[in-house]
């Protein structure tokens, strides 16, 4: 991973929606689904928003009380374990994300203490939402005659 690569997320085989300073990741083509939260949580959000691996790095210097280097190893193999269960795929090189950067005067809020991104995984639905016909879905949209 380089510091200039950008991901996305891997729709449409991947849902999420976050709330309440946790976001759920559900894989509909593994039926497991996923929580994150703390530092996950603002790692994902990032990715999901076109934010480089160099930024995802900037926005955890800002937001966390820990040196950058004792947060880039924990924030790589988090990138690299979303990588793995195909959570996100790799953008090709020199694609554009579409991050914002954060607005300009905003006052910086306090940084709070860093531990490291954690995915917490479930799989005890598995077979429901292997079985929701959501799966069938096209453009068209569900249900609809053939």
């Amino acid at each position: 991973m380089a510091a200039e690569d950008r991901y996305r997320v891997n729709s449409p085989d991947v849902a999420w929606e976050a709330f309440d300073g946790e976001v759920v990741i559900i894989n509909l083509q593994s039926g497991h689904y996923f929580s994150a939260r703390g530092s996950a949580a603002l790692i994902w959000q990032a990715l999901a928003a076109g934010a480089s691996h160099a930024e995802v790095d900037g926005r955890m210097a800002s937001t966390f009380d820990a040196p950058p280097s004792a947060m880039q190893g924990p924030v790589g193999a988090f990138i690299g374990d979303l990588l793995e269960r195909a959570l996100i795929v790799a953008l090709p090189a020199g694609e554009a994300g579409t991050a914002q950067p954060p607005p300009d005067g905003a006052p910086a809020a306090p940084k709070v203490p860093f531990s490291p991104p954690v995915l917490d995984t479930y799989a005890d639905m598995q077979d429901i939402l292997l079985l929701d016909p959501i799966h069938e879905v096209d453009d068209q949209g569900w249900p609809h005659q053939r």
